[in-house]
């Protein structure tokens, strides 16, 4: 595939259900760190943003940290989608938590969080990869290559359940845990 083909995806389903999403809740009802990284996303994913690499080129493996010193990998896989449901998916279950927590840190706290998250969470994925490669002789985990923001949202949610001191929510009426 050519390099000025490669993003020229068009709205997708899922890029036009995330829209739907953010214009439903509106756009003034979501903080701002928050907004700018589901739209930075979205628009990398759909391929407003021009960036010099493909999105597999920039997943996070073991291998290619610790063997090949590609350390760009370890912050740009976070924000690479693999495809339309992938980003709309991680972006709505972001949506709620980076609501939450955003208000509750302030925006600077907030993006610094976020920083810190998608660094320890590639950090993870590669100790992850090099324990299984080494301890439990799986030879395919460290070429194991991923993609997306899913291990941020995922510590998010971590934090989220923590500071909810309730345990619980309402949704239709319904007592969900949280």
């Amino acid at each position: 595939m050519r390099r000025d083909q490669r993003r020229q995806r068009g709205l997708e389903l899922g890029v036009l259900l995330l829209i739907g999403e953010v214009l439903n809740i509106g756009y003034d009802a979501i903080p701002p760190v928050t907004l700018v990284s589901i739209i930075g996303q979205a628009l990398l994913y759909i391929g407003v943003i021009n960036v010099p690499w493909e999105k597999w080129d920039v997943c996070i493996s073991g291998k290619k940290v610790l063997h090949h010193h590609d350390y760009k990998s370890f912050f740009l896989s976070n924000v690479e989608h693999a495809d339309d449901m992938h980003l709309y998916y991680n972006m709505i279950s972001y949506l709620v938590k980076g609501r939450t927590l955003e208000y509750k840190y302030g925006s600077a706290n907030f993006a610094l969080l976020l920083a810190f998250l998608s660094t320890l969470t590639s950090f993870f994925y590669v100790a992850i990869a090099y324990v299984a490669a080494e301890f439990l002789e799986n030879k395919h985990a460290m070429s194991s290559c991923a993609i997306g923001f899913s291990g941020v949202i995922f510590a998010l949610k971590l934090l989220t359940t923590l500071e909810n001191p309730v345990g619980h929510t309402y949704i239709q009426g319904f007592r969900v845990h949280v």
